[in-house]
């Protein structure tokens, strides 16, 4: 489900592994550090790539993927008691939308 939707978005998973080759070689920490003598310098570059790799890890896996882009704890089970027709009274039925004035 989560490739029909990046591909309908036309985000494939090569597309982003494509986009992650190409970050990773500017990034490395044996490119990008070569010239650089400072230790703290090298240091900061070393932790960018680190957080290439942790997002390229984050981002392929469509578990990782989930859990990120849900900010609230996920329930995706289907009420199976309810009537299709009330699907959203019940799917929706702990939140307000209407809160009463205080």
């Amino acid at each position: 489900m989560m490739e029909s939707w990046l591909e309908s978005c036309h985000v494939t998973s090569a597309c982003c592994a494509a986009a992650y080759r190409k970050t990773a070689l500017e990034y490395h920490p044996d490119k990008a550090g070569a010239a650089v003598a400072d230790e703290g310098k090298k240091k900061e570059i070393e932790e960018h790539f680190q957080k290439i790799q942790d997002a390229y890890e984050t981002l392929s896996d469509p578990t990782k993927r989930r859990e990120y882009d849900s900010t609230d704890d996920f329930d995706d089970t289907l009420p199976s008691t309810a009537h299709p027709s009330e699907f959203f009274k019940v799917s929706f039925a702990k939140i307000n939308l209407h809160p009463t004035p205080a």
